[in-house]
């Protein structure tokens, strides 16, 4: 049965029911990653998209089914690694929604690509009934294209100027990705608007957890969660471990990387300075959260950061490298930045610093301020629905 035959055939696919107008399908390229920030974010979306009765169509594989498994999903065959790529996969998501929007030409819909530039690009007939939206998360790619593989580079270098012009709306997650498309093409302004990723509810039992008295001699527990990819900037934060004595890093990443460290730094693993943990539930990685003294990042950009944000939730104190989009999820009072040219040495001094801080009541105050602060994903969620129904 063909992907086009299978969708059309809405009874044979278990989505019999449209109450809801209009009807929202999500492109499923990138969301089987349950592990990466644009997984993380479709999940938490689509979740408080459910309390508001919107209630996306996922087209993807079934990797992608599996992973959001709360959604009402289309699976589509994979094909070859051309067919499966970011540029195009969405041609083969988008013919399906155009059939049935041209089949239903009094039903309106909407066509999200949710992974930067998974938007249907090569289609140059315009369907009447189907908004076109995408998500932009960073621009990475582009203002760090030294960081990435050149096939990422010529990707994004070849498809965004398509995918801003064809887009109706194009979402950003924070005012630094934002800036980071108008620097290049000011042109869109009017398309854009920022919807920051959401958080959860405040832990209060973070803050009773922080004040158990750790044993003696026990080392410093930090935490970092990242791919392994150049602009996470791994290396440099085992790095830290190694230019001290007192420190221990929980590295939760991926598969490369848990390969790359466990040879380059074996020494560090046999003495328990380093653990590597990988393909974590999010619930086993808020339990990892729980249980460290503080977040670190050395990604040298981010267009959000949401593993920092569910730190902050938990209380925890963050140390980062600032110029990015986590400048917008850690406040200065409850975290500290630092640049690229910060030697290790000082870096393992800051995270002293604000651990020592962090027991405070007045710390304990900031962080619930700023999280006050901070929208939620009901929040996120209700401005999704008003550009769907715009």
């Amino acid at each position: 049965m063909s992907n086009l035959i299978k969708f059309t055939d809405l009874a044979s696919s278990g989505v019999t029911s449209f109450e809801e107008m209009p009807v929202v399908f999500w492109d499923g390229y990138g969301l089987a990653n349950p592990y990466s920030g644009v997984g993380q974010h479709a999940k938490n979306l689509a979740h408080a998209l459910k309390d508001l009765e919107v209630n996306p169509v996922l087209l993807g594989t079934c990797e992608a089914a599996e992973t959001h498994s709360n959604l009402r999903s289309i699976v589509f065959e994979s094909g070859n690694f051309i067919s499966n790529s970011k540029l195009f996969w969405p041609m083969k998501t988008y013919r399906a929604v155009e059939a049935f929007a041209q089949n239903n030409p009094n039903i309106q819909c909407v066509y999200h690509g949710l992974s930067n530039i998974n938007l249907a690009v090569l289609s140059q007939q315009k369907t009447p009934n189907i908004k076109k939206v995408i998500t932009i998360h960073d621009l990475i790619p582009l203002s760090h294209p030294e960081a990435v593989s050149k096939s990422m580079n010529i990707q994004f270098k070849l498809a965004l100027p398509f995918v801003l012009k064809t887009a109706d709306k194009i979402i950003c997650i924070s005012d630094w990705t934002r800036a980071e498309i108008l620097s290049r093409y000011p042109q869109y302004e009017e398309k854009i608007i920022m919807i920051p990723n959401g958080r959860g509810e405040f832990v209060e039992q973070a803050i009773a957890d922080k004040h158990k008295p750790k044993a003696r001699n026990e080392k410093i527990e930090i935490i970092s969660v990242a791919r392994f990819e150049k602009y996470k900037n791994l290396e440099f934060l085992v790095h830290i471990i190694r230019h001290t004595s007192d420190l221990k890093l929980t590295l939760v990443t991926d598969k490369k990387g848990k390969e790359y460290f466990e040879k380059n730094a074996s020494q560090l693993l046999h003495t328990n300075r380093l653990e590597i943990l990988t393909s974590l539930t999010q619930e086993e990685i808020t339990q990892r959260l729980q249980k460290t003294d503080c977040y670190v990042q050395t990604s040298t950009a981010e267009g959000f950061c949401l593993p920092a944000l569910d730190a902050i939730m938990l209380a925890k104190p963050v140390v980062y490298m600032a110029g990015s989009g986590i400048d917008e999820v850690c406040g200065q009072d409850i975290a500290t930045p630092l640049t690229q040219s910060a030697a290790p040495g000082i870096w393992a001094s800051e995270i002293r610093k604000i651990i020592k801080r962090s027991n405070s009541p007045e710390f304990e105050q900031k962080i619930k301020n700023h999280i006050l602060k901070m929208p939620t994903w009901l929040d996120a969620a209700n401005l999704h629905k008003i550009v769907y129904n715009s």
